[in-house]
């Protein structure tokens, strides 16, 4: 089946079917240019009647998101042609069927599994080129109909179809545009697809990422659902758009029967009446006023109330309250608001100037004339305030010229009676919770949340003039963990100013691999090699290895347990290493031992000739030399010649007392 394509206004016709009497049947009515009158008034431009497209991306075949869409075998598409389409938008697309060898196709799968009824797909067609024979498919799993079109014109667009009912419930349904023959190679442009439950093509709706699933009856513009007028029980669907069906309704006052998801219903009236409204998830509904009247509009509800499902947002951030006629206003009564009673129901005392809400059963104020706490008598007795699982914060506010100020100042003044016991003015104490698991993380936390400028004192301990404090902080308690935890901050002090650790066993100071000691005073230890690194008039270095060293002439056999070297304290020798100047024919090899003989354990360390450094071999066993000890050496082999020259060199480390 085909229809003829682009014309003339639709609006035209209805305008000259509208002074026909009596009125025309539609089985009287024939294709005038790009407008079909029938059970339906269609046309690429629009129409009224029928609507449906369970195809998505109508208007896109080269769109193919997730496989759920078109796919193509063969064909080439390019998007958009230059070529307008029969709504003069240039959304057609150019379809290349190029093998010679193969029947070219594209298709989609629908997702809608076919009932027992009738469905006809339908689309606009054009050639460009080749062949101008197409075939149209509409099939689910059991059952088929094909349609051979034959004579594509390359001027004008026309709309084609397919219709089949189904026997039985089958699969999906699936709809194909495909060669006829394999060497036919057309070259055709495509616009508006649509499939839909009816037996012939209804009026086109674009669509998108959405089908439009459920059929509706009314106009469509230009491929989007639209009203004016009267119009009652509106449906608007998805439409294709990729912000959804907008729906407009110029005057009327019937209601609207449900606005699906992610649809936009436009109201552009003075005053309108909305019936049981249902809203999907995302959808939008506006209100615009028409206020070229003396006065703006209000809109005005009866008695019943205005309900909100569970996820609504009422968002009154755009007033930017430039003026009092803007805002929110509350229920006023000049009283205390005594029946509003329902649980959460807000009311204005304009007498005293007080906010009331609802508790279920009474109102309740919320704001209350300020009170002075000088005010605030002196207790019976010893008291406790419950605050249950709330916080609460004293808030004050900077005062608007230059003034010293201590906000919050709790003062006491101790008795010579009571002087002999311990007395605190302040206790910030975490309550034993008999048992139970769980951490209070802190029990006083200083915070600066100002991002624009930094506190100067986050805490000062001060004595007045004639008022001296013994101990500023105290944290001698065994209890205590860590005592003082800086991170990477300083600690600083005035000069002469002493730290004092009394008992201490230890005093830990930066340490880590090449640590920076740049600045007088300055100590780590850098771990690469167990240095420590100090900054006096300049950085210096203690290694935790010393060297002493000897030099031997004509070494020989005759050298044995010869002692060169006494320890000025408890040391242990840890390597030995040797260097000669001369021939070195056969190099003197030399064997460590204590004052007393006793052999040391190592490899008779390779001696190698200057200026080459020597290498040094570990001393392991029997190297430890008590203060004044002395160090002893024996040549072990027959130097050659007797002449050369030997320095014989250890390394050892101070042991600890």
């Amino acid at each position: 089946m085909r229809t003829q394509g682009f014309g003339s206004w639709m609006c035209a016709v209805l305008l000259a079917l509208s002074s026909v009497t009596p009125p025309v049947s539609g089985a009287e009515l024939q294709v005038m240019q790009d407008l079909n009158v029938g059970r339906n008034v269609t046309g690429p431009a629009g129409g009224i009647g029928r609507y449906q497209n369970l195809l998505k991306y109508s208007e896109a075949f080269d769109n193919a998101t997730s496989g759920t869409t078109w796919s193509e075998t063969g064909v080439t598409i390019v998007a958009d042609s230059a070529t307008a389409a029969p709504n003069g938008a240039t959304t057609a697309d150019q379809l290349t069927f190029p093998n010679a060898g193969s029947v070219d196709s594209t298709q989609q799968d629908s997702g809608v599994v076919s009932t027992t009824a009738a469905y006809t797909f339908s689309v606009w067609l054009r050639s460009v080129s080749g062949g101008t024979t197409i075939v149209l498919k509409i099939q689910d799993t059991d059952e088929n109909n094909t349609t051979v079109v034959t004579g594509l014109s390359n001027t004008t667009w026309e709309r084609y179809s397919v219709s089949k009912t189904f026997g039985t419930a089958g699969g999906n349904i699936i709809v194909t545009l495909l060669e006829n023959a394999a060497a036919d190679n057309p070259v055709l442009l495509a616009w508006g697809a649509q499939l839909e439950q009816n037996p012939s093509p209804g009026v086109y709706v674009r669509t998108a990422a959405s089908a439009v699933s459920t059929a509706g009856y009314g106009a469509i513009t230009d491929g989007v659902a639209t009203g004016t007028g009267v119009i009652t029980g509106l449906t608007a669907d998805a439409g294709g758009a990729t912000t959804g069906a907008a729906v407009t309704i110029a005057g009327g006052t019937n209601g609207i029967d449900t606005v699906r998801s992610a649809d936009i219903v436009t109201l552009n009236l003075d005053t309108t009446e909305i019936g049981a409204s249902t809203f999907g998830t995302n959808a939008d509904f506006a209100w615009t006023f028409n206020s070229s009247g003396a006065t703006d509009p209000i809109l005005t509800f009866g008695s019943s109330a205005i309900s909100l499902n569970d996820g609504i947002l009422l968002d009154l951030s755009a007033i930017n309250m430039s003026a009092n006629t803007e805002g929110l206003k509350l229920p006023q009564v000049a009283g205390a608001c005594t029946n509003a009673t329902a649980e959460g129901e807000i009311c204005w005392d304009t007498a005293s100037d007080n906010l009331y809400v609802g508790t279920g059963s009474v109102p309740k104020q919320i704001n209350t004339s300020a009170t002075a706490w000088d005010a605030i008598g002196d207790p019976a007795g010893n008291g406790a305030v419950a605050m249950a699982n709330t916080a609460q914060t004293l808030d004050w506010t900077s005062p608007s010229t230059a003034t010293a100020v201590d906000w919050l100042t709790v003062t006491a003044t101790n008795g010579s009676a009571t002087d002999a016991t311990t007395q605190r003015l302040l206790v910030l104490k975490n309550k034993d919770d008999a048992g139970a698991s769980g951490t209070l993380e802190r029990l006083l936390v200083l915070d600066n949340a100002d991002a624009n400028e930094a506190v100067t004192t986050a805490l000062e301990i001060v004595g007045s003039s004639t008022g001296a404090i013994t101990t500023a902080i105290d944290v001698s308690d065994p209890e205590i963990g860590t005592a003082l935890a800086i991170g990477g901050n300083d600690i600083t002090s005035a000069s002469g100013a002493q730290v004092q650790f009394a008992s201490a066993t230890s005093l830990s100071i930066p340490a880590g691999t090449g640590p920076t000691v740049d600045a007088a005073g300055e100590t780590a230890v850098d771990t690469t090699d167990d240095q420590l690194i100090y900054f006096g008039g300049a950085k210096r270095v203690l290694a935790y290895k010393q060297q002493v060293c000897v030099a031997l002439q004509n070494a020989g056999p005759s050298d044995v347990n010869k002692r060169f070297w006494v320890a000025p304290m408890p040391v242990t020798i840890t390597d030995v290493g040797c260097r000669y100047e001369g021939t070195g024919t056969t190099v003197a090899q030399f064997q460590l031992a204590n004052n007393s003989g006793t052999l040391m354990t190592h490899t008779v360390p390779t001696c190698v000739k200057t200026p080459t450094n020597a290498t040094y071999q570990s001393v392991t066993a029997n190297n430890q030399l008590a203060a004044g000890e002395g160090l002893r050496l024996s040549v072990i082999n027959v130097p050659n010649p007797t002449t050369d020259d030997y320095e014989l060199c250890v390394r050892y480390t101070v042991d600890p007392q």
